[in-house]
């Protein structure tokens, strides 16, 4: 095997390298060498692997003033798990162990990475180095850079607890919860700066271990934790001189996580019933199951999970894995002796023991066989329960199919007295369990638990169970892994403990801490939410499922008197899924009418996830006393408008109020009312009485009033209204369907036939009255005025206006008498000058200051009957 160097030291080391002295720590064994620069390998030097069954040591020490402090390079290293490499700070073995291991990842764990940190000395000066192999394999070895720095100053890693979030509290634990993220925040503290070289954050170098197996470079990083724990977080500052922090900063993570657990329904019930809805720690008895989150780190871990190991030559594959974890160690701590693993137990029960073998491995993949396999001895372990032939030949890899035992303790240890190996004991019927509490009948590991020197201790540890002969199975029920609890740097625990707890939901009657009580009237399915806080700030929530089946909630309301005659529906309410049965009747319905009085009950019944809900109610009815309604009237029939005085004769009095129907759309509220009716026809009258229970009856009595019509009596004169004085008039009757008649001409004269004349001696207006009558005797009367002129006028064509009262005025006869209604008169002289004119002569025209003589008039008159348009002469003629 050849050595492989890492191609970037290769590229900044090329030219010493060319020159530097080569130190192989076999052919120096020994010595001291004091030197700054070189390069340092294994006895296979820098081509071939070491050899076995060698115990070599060698010593570099600084030959430089300034530069007093030697460091090493760790270009390439590889050497076999049985093989270990110590390295000393000073001059001697017997100077503090900086570190020891077996392979790269180990021996650099320390710092945390693989970018190749320098191992320097501290104060003195020197590193002594030493190599011991065994007489089994071999490996390619190392190769390692010689060179040396100053002192290095001093430097201590801190928190930063102002830009850590959660900030820490006072005792330096910072509490969060599962799921968020946590910032962690770190500053260093250089007491010397400035002595021998500048130190500052900046130049330096931040490396968190967040105690669950990973890691992160930076001065604030950012980390999400997976599990709920406690965890040491260890924080290492290495300053631009290499040189490294060794303080602890004693900060600690706890973690708040769900507590909720089992989350069990009520069972089904019925509405209106009370239920009360719990969460407490105590499992299989409450709604909600919470256990408080507890971590306890400690020095032993649990495999506790029931695992089936098959009849391996018969199923697919003969081994099998349990692990468990470890991360509360120190970064790079490791296995120094065997006595630090003080047991390994499984608890397991299978047949033929013989048949079994059992490896521990390590985190790095080192390891030691417990029990080896010898294809011999039949001890069983533990009471297996499938046996003879020992397993279900059938189906000899389900576990279904074969039943587990009970299982027994089996432990390897160094620490305890142990009775041997198993396969010593392998041919006996039964193999002696080991007694823990006692700690007797432990047994010997066929390999030395030294072969796990070195093995980290954080990460997981792994122990195989092969079977490689057939005819058997059994079970592993849990494992532990139980080391010295000196190596944990502290033993510390906590509990989240509760803050609150909320609840919300429908029907909640009342709120506890621990508990609510809930009374939901009415079914369904209802969801109440249940809300943890813990002291942390850490909220959880679950959901409590409630199925409601409705409880038939029945209320026919109370005992009720009924009006005579009336009818009642009772209703028992919808209920789903419900059956309903009523007494008396035996009705299966949600409802029943009846108007007989006496005593109902129903029955519900509602059945829903086989739970039967059941209620009943009860109502009495009764009936009050019966109305008797009444009346009579004055008169039955007669002419339009006809008035009728109604009288109530009804029976009990008092009652409450009165409604009359009277046929015609109309009612009154009066208890005997007069009523007139305006529209001819026949009516049926009616009388609802209210009681004073409230109560109606009523009565109707069909075509009991009966209205003739009223005739409307009409006629027409011909020719008109307006006549001549001795001008013969015809009087039309127009009425419909009359029986008789009687006229009156207003002037003393009138007539009984349905078509009378009439002529008027003398003018004036005068009032014809018709009166008509139907064959019930129904009158009617209409008057209408008639108007009768003398219009024959007289012109005289001389006047004498010489004052004397005699034909002094130019008068027309006639002409006043009423009718004319437009009277124009023009008079012009014998030259034709217009010397009077006017359009309502009244018989005023005197001839004032005019002389003597003939003159010419034109008269136009209009009138009611004629008109009148003439000419001629007037002559004026004072003396004579």
């Amino acid at each position: 095997m050849y050595k492989t160097y890492l191609l970037t030291i290769l590229l900044m080391t090329t030219t010493v390298l060319l020159s530097a002295q080569n130190y192989n720590i076999a052919t120096q064994n020994g010595q001291t060498i004091n030197t700054c620069s070189g390069n340092f390998y294994d006895s296979g030097g820098g081509g071939s692997s070491y050899g076995n069954n060698e115990n070599n040591t060698i010593t570099f020490c600084s030959n430089n003033a300034t530069n007093t402090q030697v460091q090493l390079y760790f270009n390439q290293f590889d050497i076999d798990y049985t093989d270990t490499l110590w390295i000393h700070d000073g001059p001697t073995v017997a100077d503090p162990l900086i570190m020891s291991g077996n392979n790269l990842q180990n021996f650099f764990n320390n710092f945390n990475s693989l970018n190749l940190f320098p191992v320097q000395s501290t104060t003195a000066g020197c590193l002594t180095i030493r190599f011991k192999t065994d007489g089994s394999s071999v490996a390619a070895g190392w190769d390692a850079t010689i060179t040396c720095v100053n002192v290095c100053q001093s430097v201590f890693a801190a928190v930063d607890s102002a830009n850590t979030s959660p900030a820490p509290n006072d005792s330096n634990y910072v509490d969060a919860c599962l799921g968020d993220s946590i910032t962690f925040a770190g500053k260093g503290i250089y007491p010397q700066n400035g002595i021998v070289y500048q130190q500052s954050d900046i130049t330096s170098t931040f490396i968190w271990d967040f105690g669950d197996g990973t890691l992160d470079t930076g001065q604030v990083v950012k980390h999400l934790y997976t599990i709920a724990r406690g965890f040491d977080v260890m924080l290492t500052v290495i300053d631009s001189n290499g040189c490294v922090s060794t303080n602890a900063i004693n900060l600690r993570v706890r973690h708040g996580a769900n507590p909720i657990k089992t989350v069990t329904p009520p069972q089904p019930f019925c509405a209106n019933t009370t239920k009360k809805l719990n969460a407490d720690d105590f499992p299989n008895m409450t709604n909600v199951y919470y256990s408080l989150i507890k971590s306890k780190q400690s020095s032993s871990q649990r495999f506790d999970s029931t695992m089936f190991i098959p009849d391996g030559p018969n199923c697919p594959t003969s081994c099998y894995n349990t692990d468990v974890t470890f991360n509360n160690f120190l970064p790079g701590q490791t296995i120094g002796a065997a006595t630090d693993i003080l047991s390994i137990c499984v608890n397991m029960e299978h047949s033929f023991v013989g048949d079994l073998e059992f490896t521990i491995i390590c985190p790095n993949n080192q390891q030691a066989t417990l029990k080896t396999y010898i294809n011999s001895g039949g001890a069983w372990m533990g009471q297996a329960l499938d046996g003879p032939p020992w397993d279900n030949s059938s189906f000899p890899c389900d576990p279904t199919m074969n039943a587990a035992g009970i299982g027994w303790n089996y432990c390897w240890s160094h620490i305890y007295p142990n009775i041997g190996t198993i396969n010593a004991h392998s041919n006996q019927n039964q193999l002696d369990s080991t007694n823990t509490v006692l700690n007797t009948n432990y047994y010997q590991p066929d390999q030395p638990l030294s072969n796990l020197i070195g093995c980290p201790l954080n990460g997981t540890w792994t122990i195989q169970i092969c079977d490689y002969w057939a005819i058997d199975n059994g079970y592993i029920f849990s494992w532990d892994l139980n080391l010295d609890p000196n190596l944990l740097p502290t033993d510390w625990g906590y509990t989240v403990n509760n803050d609150t707890m909320i609840w919300s939901g429908p029907f909640i009657d009342s709120t506890a801490l621990d508990h609510i009580f809930i009374s939901p009237d009415i079914g369904g399915n209802y969801s109440y939410l249940y809300t943890f806080v813990d002291e942390y700030g850490c909220q959880w929530d679950t959901v409590i499922p409630v199925k409601v089946v409705d409880n038939p909630d029945i209320n026919l309301g109370n005992d009720t008197t009924l009006c005579p005659k009336t009818v009642i529906t009772l209703d028992a309410g919808t209920i789903n899924n419900g059956t309903y049965q009523w007494s008396p009747g035996g009705q299966a319905s949600q409802t029943i009418t009846t108007a007989t009085p006496g005593t109902y009950i129903v029955s519900v019944t509602n059945t829903d996830y086989n739970l039967t809900c059941v209620s009943a109610d009860t109502i009495v009815i009764s009936n009050y006393p019966a109305i008797n309604p009444g009346f009579y009237l004055d008169k039955y029939d007669g002419c339009q408008p006809l008035s009728v005085q109604f009288t109530n004769s009804s029976s009990p009095t008092p009652f409450n109020s009165a409604l009359w129907k009277f046929g015609d759309g109309n009612t009154s509220g009066d208890i005997s009312p007069l009523y007139t009716y305006y529209n001819p026809g026949t009516y049926d009258v009616g009388l609802v009485i209210t009681s004073t229970e409230g109560c109606k009856d009523s009565i109707i009595i069909p075509n009991l009033i009966t209205v003739y019509s009223q005739p409307i009596a009409d006629f027409d004169i011909l020719p008109s209204q307006t006549v001549e004085m001795g001008q013969l008039i015809s009087f039309l009757d127009k009425t419909v369907n009359p029986a008789y008649w009687q006229w009156d001409f207003g002037d003393g004269n009138g007539s009984t036939a349905q078509h009378p004349v009439h002529n008027y001696g003398n003018p004036g207006k005068y009032v014809v009255t018709l009166i008509v009558f139907t064959d019930n005797g129904c009158p009617d009367t209409l008057s209408k005025i008639i108007e009768v002129y003398d219009s024959k006028i007289t012109i005289p064509n001389i006047i004498t206006p010489n004052g004397d009262g005699y034909n002094d005025m130019f008068i027309i006869d006639n002409l006043l008498s009423g009718a004319y209604f437009e009277r124009k008169l023009v008079i012009f002289n014998r030259w034709g000058k217009q010397v009077f004119k006017t359009n309502n002569y009244m018989n005023d025209w005197n001839a004032e200051n005019l002389s003597d003589g003939v003159y010419y008039f034109v008269l136009e008159c209009k009138g009611y009957i004629r008109n009148v348009s003439t000419q001629g002469t007037i002559t004026i003629l004072r003396s004579y």
